[in-house]
This record gives C-alpha cells, sequence and structure tokens, in this order.
C-alpha cells in the first residue's frame, strides 16, 4: 500500500493529495495542508502540515518543512520532520532535524542529523499565526 493508493473516480472528487509528475520542473514556495507526492524536479521551500514523498524520480532542493517525510528519490537541503524515512532507492543530502529517522539499507544520507526540539508542524503553525504581524522590532518606534 502506497502513500497515494487510490485515485479519485468522479470529476470534482476532493483527492486530498497533490502530485508533481515526472518531467514537471516547478520552483517556488509552497504551504499545504495535503499530501505531496514529488515524482518531478522542485526548487524551493515547502511547508507541509501532512506528508511528503519524493518518489524514485523525484528530485528536491531547498527548505522542507512537514509532518513526515519519504525519500525514494534525491533530496537536498534543510529538512525538518517529525519522522524521515529513507528508502532503498533514497538519497537524502541535508541538515535535518528530525525526531525519528529510519534509513532502508541501501538508502542514503549525507550530511547532519539533530533531534528535533518542537514538531515542524508546530512551528509552521506558529509561523502562520504570525504572518502579518510585525515583529518586536518594529513595534519600537
Amino acid at each position: 500500500m502506497g502513500l497515494f493508493d487510490r485515485i479519485p473516480n468522479t470529476v470534482g472528487e476532493r483527492t486530498d493529495k497533490t502530485v508533481i509528475a515526472k518531467g514537471t520542473r516547478i520552483v517556488g514556495r509552497f504551504d499545504l495542508e495535503v499530501l505531496l507526492m514529488i515524482d518531478g524536479d522542485v526548487e524551493g521551500e515547502i511547508v507541509s502540515s501532512s506528508d511528503v514523498s519524493v518518489g524514485n524520480n523525484g528530485h528536491f532542493k531547498g527548505e522542507l518543512r512537514a509532518r513526515k517525510v519519504i525519500v525514494s528519490g534525491k533530496a537536498e537541503g534543510t529538512i525538518a520532520c517529525e519522522r524521515l524515512e529513507i528508502l532503498s532507492s533514497g538519497t537524502v543530502t541535508a541538515t535535518a532535524e528530525v525526531r525519528d529517522m529510519t534509513i532502508e539499507p541501501g538508502g542514503r544520507f549525507f550530511g547532519q542529523s539533530r533531534e528535533a526540539a518542537a514538531t515542524p508542524t508546530e512551528k509552521s503553525q506558529a509561523i502562520k499565526a504570525n504572518r502579518g504581524t510585525p515583529g518586536p522590532a518594529a513595534n519600537q518606534a
């Protein structure tokens, strides 16, 4: 059973997932509350309160904050999550801040890891709550 084991049968049915297909290249910042499957190339920043999967053909480069990250392709940059799973075909070159990490035989991790103090979901909720709110320096006029 995979992360995306069901395709909607009817038009307009809520899918609760976003798929970036092989052959697609996207650059930018993404705020998500649904599952994300990357099988193409993504560069930038992803903030998700759900799970992110980098598929066999997928390549992510940048900053990634999510509840759970599963890598069977390539991911590089900074990763903050509750659980990082590197599958046998996955390669992660990153600074990782995680609560739990699993690397299958054949999977590769290059970089640094440290235990997360607060969950990335809690951090992203705090960031979203403070958007548009001036910081302490801005209030001192």
